[in-house]
């Protein structure tokens, strides 16, 4: 019987020498350290999780640096973007027609 009482009174015993309480903020604690570190850990944390969220949506939904507008496999021919600008106005019908022509020379 005293064997079973003297080590569960061990722990206690040993825990009441070092100073500890049930706290860590006391005179053998963290202090002022813990207070501001804890916090800011938290936010790290926080702060990577989020990081990692978004790279993981932008990497599946495939709006990475083309801003969605498609990967190198979808690239415009010349002939494409001369086309874009004949129907936007920027060039003469002339102009188009001639441009046209040396672009499926090559």
């Amino acid at each position: 019987m005293w064997t079973a009482a003297a080590v569960c009174a061990t722990p206690a015993a040993v825990l009441a020498q070092t100073g500890y309480h049930g706290h860590e903020f006391g005179a053998g604690g963290h202090g002022w350290f813990g207070w501001f570190m804890g916090p800011l850990f938290m936010i790290l944390v926080l702060a990577a999780v989020a990081v990692l969220i978004v790279m993981l949506v932008r990497g599946l939904s495939g709006s990475g640096r083309h801003g969605g507008r498609g990967g190198p496999t979808d690239r415009r021919t010349a002939l494409d973007l001369l086309d874009e600008r004949y129907a936007r106005g920027e060039i003469e019908h002339d102009d188009y027609e001639e441009r046209r022509r040396r672009l499926q020379e090559q």
